[in-house]
């Protein structure tokens, strides 16, 4: 396919399965981790409902689907945050 500088509608599949050795900020020194897919700046899709409670290695067997256009949402960053770690301010 050329690109003819026209936006062209794409269906994203990201399939998360595990994460290893993950940091915790808390002094338990545990988390309860959960997955957010970004795809530029305005497509979000957080799963924090379905967090892992107390692991460092959780195995999340997650699949998130955006509908997004290429090339201006081509940026896709996947976080791993955690459900009960609030930042001051925010």
């Amino acid at each position: 396919m050329e690109f003819n500088g026209d936006s062209v509608p794409c269906l994203l599949r990201v399939y998360v399965v595990r994460a290893f050795d993950l940091t915790s900020r808390r002094r338990s020194g545990i988390c309860d981790p959960y997955v957010m897919v970004r795809c530029g700046n305005s497509k979000k899709l957080k799963a924090e409902k379905e967090y892992r409670p107390d692991t460092l290695e959780p195995m999340f067997g997650q699949l998130f689907e955006l509908d997004i256009d290429i090339p201006q949402q081509k940026d896709l960053t996947i976080s791993v945050l955690d459900k009960r770690y609030l930042i001051a301010g925010n």
